[in-house]
């Protein structure tokens, strides 16, 4: 019988870890410990992206915070490489992957620029570099991912509660929740008001999970539920990128 593998991708706020179990065998990981690739700490991205000792990059202003596209790039290529080599070390093969699940840092949202399609599509096809971080560098309308750290979004975050009173909703009744700063909708909202020109670049906005979907699939559009499907993904681009 083929050999079957489960292959798990989180991207934290520290931090882009991997996990990887038989599918025959899920209670057992077959990588351990799981490979890391800490933001500050491994050599590969240690004092490249500016990032301060909270992870985060200088704000812009008060309650600003974000980090680097490049940054996650950078980091999925290293974990995807110490993936491999760590299977390969076991005997294994990274075409033994068949199923990928991956989340990220809740609120954490990427910007895709016009063209950005063309960057995706490149992932598909052979490249004198792999390296990630290059390959994508014109996919970002906006170099910055802003994360759930934000907090200088509260007239954003009034104004849209205020349109949905107007309408006769309710925002805890539509989203479960009093609309803290941090959530998605008012960091988007407060980069448009505040950078129109690259909310007019854009095509596409991505939360950081579905973002990674779309890296691994080679296809800038990546549904958001794909990312918890992992029965349902296109794998044959993926498995190039280990």
């Amino acid at each position: 019988m083929a050999r079957r593998l489960a292959l798990g991708l989180d991207l934290s706020t520290q931090s882009a870890t991997a996990s990887v179990v038989d599918v025959d065998d899920p209670s057992r990981a077959v990588l351990s410990p799981p490979p890391s690739v800490h933001y500050l700490d491994d050599p590969r991205l240690a004092g490249r992206f500016a990032l301060g000792g909270d992870f985060v990059l200088p704000p812009r202003e008060p309650g600003d915070a974000c980090q680097p596209c490049a940054l996650f790039a950078a980091a999925l290529d290293a974990l995807l490489g110490d993936v491999a080599s760590g299977l390969r070390r076991l005997g294994r093969h990274p075409s033994e992957v068949v199923a990928v699940s991956v989340s990220a840092q809740q609120h954490a949202h990427v910007w895709l620029a016009r063209g950005a399609q063309k960057c995706f599509e490149a992932l598909n096809k052979p490249q004198e570099s792999k390296d990630l971080e290059a390959l994508l560098a014109d996919a970002w309308s906006t170099p910055l991912v802003r994360i759930w750290r934000t907090s200088c979004t509260k007239d954003d975050a009034d104004a849209m509660i205020q349109r949905l009173q107007a309408a006769g909703e309710n925002v805890i009744e539509l989203s479960g929740s009093n609309a803290p700063l941090r959530f998605s909708a008012f960091g988007i909202r407060r980069t448009a008001r505040s950078e129109p020109e690259v909310y007019r670049n854009t095509v596409l906005i991505h939360q950081l999970s579905s973002c990674v979907t779309a890296v691994l699939i080679g296809h800038c559009d990546a549904p958001l539920g794909t990312t918890d499907k992992i029965d349902h993904f296109a794998l044959a681009e993926a498995r190039t990128r280990l």
